[in-house]
């Protein structure tokens, strides 16, 4: 169903029967002097060609009006694009996800699910929140698969800020917070429980989903006859006491079923074959629903003014003005050749996977150059320019990401992005630069302690602060030409980070 979104553009229509009538009492003023001086006058105005020609302006003009109008309309009239959607995983992190029914636990099992899925997965954004009782992103929209990868293997349940289980919440969390305006083929939402839900209306959040247009697939991780105790923490396999009774958890598929089915989905129990996952992704891809409701702006707005432009170069061709119709023409070629702000961001993200940074860096600089400019654009560019080592490049792509995003959970991973490119430029800087760089690097870090990456790189930065206030303050070291600079990435490898030996965690350096 198609309505404008500038409706009030459709005011211009009523000049249309003013022209008309303008047109009309110009005709009857020219007939009536052709009739009082010249009989002859009326037979040299060929007046087949000039209604034509009317016909012709008019209708140009009422296409143009309805074109800067924007129509908009149902995003399910568009060709849908297999490879082309969005999936959000919901992971459960609370503490019956530490069982050991499922082994070596349920979350451990969770996690290998959704890494399998998202191997198969190619031109899709993924994103991943991780609830308990409060959700928390830990990954939003992105292709970017090596980050989401990181940010899957740090989710536990310290990634929430309380405990518990409510998956209604984290459903209705991902659809206000998690997807975007961005025009898709199909938008997914996959969650990961066991299924403990305390009352959160899970069903009503999964029936807001249905009427988004956004599927739902459920995926139940546990075993739901012996079920198995909980533990207090990873760490400690102390079973949880309530009440002095020890805590049993079983998996629960009435409560994921009942989700699956107010949202129009389907429900999956985990399997322990890894040949399993390519069955649970058929289901992603053929139980999602196009979305419905589209914001962008319609093909029909082109297509309106390329009408208008040939009526206007039928009109001139008639006038005998050939000249300025071979222009028209011309133009209307031009912009028929020139490619859309969606056309060069998916040519990016092909580049992209393609690890053709430099081509898929300019093709971001021109989505950006073309509306309707969204903050995705600039962080996809940032990352482009990030795998070139054009950090300064890179940062600034971030900071416009950052400003463009704001109150979305883009800013935070915007600011980290700047965060990275600032250390990647410091550690390359002459003293006495060098350590002043660097500490403001650090309170970059620490300004996003809610990111477990951040809190990372700011120990690392703070270790290597450390390393230059014990050596002497003349000679601070900084990579030669002939040395590799040493990140945060190498630091960890070194085993050089306080209480980490030979940890295998990596700052966020996409």
């Amino acid at each position: 169903m198609i309505h404008f979104s500038q409706p009030y553009v459709l005011l211009w229509l009523a000049v249309v029967p003013l022209m008309v009538t303008a047109f009309a009492w110009g005709d009857r003023r020219r007939a009536s002097a052709a009739r009082r001086f010249s009989s002859s006058a009326s037979s040299q105005v060929d007046i087949a060609r000039r209604r034509y020609k009317r016909i012709c302006i008019l209708a140009a003009l009422v296409a143009l009006i309805l074109a800067l109008s924007k129509p908009v309309g149902d995003a399910s009239s568009l060709p849908l694009d297999a490879k082309g959607g969005d999936v959000v995983f919901l992971l459960d992190v609370s503490r019956s996800m530490l069982s050991t029914d499922v082994l070596p636990t349920r979350l451990a099992r969770a996690k290998a699910v959704i890494a399998g899925l998202t191997r198969q997965m190619r031109g899709q954004r993924i994103a991943l929140v991780a609830f308990a009782g409060v959700p928390s992103v830990q990954c939003p929209l992105t292709i970017d698969e090596a980050f989401f990868q990181v940010r899957l293997d740090h989710a536990s349940p310290e990634s929430v800020a309380r405990g518990g289980t409510r998956i209604g919440d984290a459903i209705q969390f991902s659809l206000d917070s998690v997807f975007d305006q961005v025009v898709r083929a199909r938008k997914q939402l996959v969650i990961v429980t066991d299924g403990g839900d305390q009352d959160s209306a899970p069903t009503t959040a999964a029936q807001s989903a249905k009427s988004r247009g956004i599927g739902i697939l459920v995926i139940g991780v546990g075993d739901e006859t012996i079920g198995a105790l909980v533990p207090v923490s990873e760490s400690d396999p102390t079973p949880v006491l309530y009440r002095g009774a020890q805590v049993r958890t079983r998996l629960e598929p009435g409560v994921l079923k009942g989700i699956a089915a107010a949202g129009a989905g389907s429900y999956v129990p985990a399997g322990t074959r890894e040949s399993d996952l390519a069955a649970i992704y058929q289901r992603i891809t053929a139980g999602a629903a196009p979305a419905r409701h589209w914001d962008g702006e319609s093909p029909a707005s082109s297509w309106l003014v390329l009408l208008a432009g040939l009526l206007l170069m039928v009109e001139m061709f008639l006038s005998d003005r050939r000249v300025r119709a071979a222009a028209v023409a011309i133009i209307l070629i031009g912009d028929l050749s020139a490619q859309t702000s969606a056309e060069w961001i998916a040519h990016g993200n092909d580049a992209y996977k393609n690890g053709l940074f430099p081509q898929a860096a300019d093709d971001y600089k021109s989505a950006a150059q073309l509306p309707p400019v969204r903050p995705e654009t600039y962080f996809n560019m940032g990352l482009a320019l990030y795998r070139m080592k054009d950090y300064a490049s890179a940062s600034d792509a971030f900071a416009r990401a950052e400003r463009a995003a704001r109150g979305t959970p883009l800013e935070a991973a915007s600011k980290l992005g700047e965060a990275n490119c600032a250390y990647r430029l410091a550690i390359v800087e002459s003293p006495p630069w060098y350590q002043q760089k660097l500490r403001r690097v650090l309170g970059s870090y620490e300004d996003l302690a809610a990111i477990p990456d951040a809190q990372f790189n700011a120990e690392v930065v703070r270790q290597r602060l450390a390393n230059l206030q014990r050596q002497s303050p003349a000679a601070p070291p900084t990579p030669s030409s002939h040395q590799k600079a040493v990140g945060p990435r190498d630091i960890v490898r070194q085993g050089a980070v306080p209480g980490r030996p030979g940890s295998q965690r990596v700052d966020k350096d996409w």
